[in-house]
């Protein structure tokens, strides 16, 4: 995945993952194996060298815009929020953006 997509990634994660998830949810069977694998992006989010674009955010930190941190979040939010009860889909987008602070490519620029 590419730091500077991943809003792209979200939204195929939607397509994936959370319509399918949302389906069990609504049915109440288990969405564990799903929480499995969110949770996992939500912990690689964190990292900026598990993103294939890692070099060039490096390289160039300045051309990254908050904005799409933003969008991802909110993109995120409605992916969660189908599929989880309201607190854990909140505790899912807090780590999101927690995750995001720690991967931003703003942080490597020197003030």
């Amino acid at each position: 995945m590419r730091r500077w997509t991943l809003r792209c990634i979200t939204v195929i994660r939607g397509v994936r993952l959370a319509q399918p998830a949302r389906v069990c949810f609504e049915r109440g069977h288990s969405v564990g194996s799903f929480a499995f694998v969110f949770d996992l992006f939500e912990s690689l989010v964190g990292n900026l060298d598990a993103f294939l674009d890692a070099a060039e955010i490096r390289a160039e930190p300045e051309r990254f815009d908050p904005r799409a941190d933003k969008r991802t979040v909110k993109a995120y939010a409605r992916l969660v929020g189908g599929w989880n009860r309201t607190e854990d889909a909140e505790e899912r987008v807090a780590r999101l953006v927690k995750a995001l602070g720690r991967s931003s490519p703003l942080r490597l620029i020197e003030p």
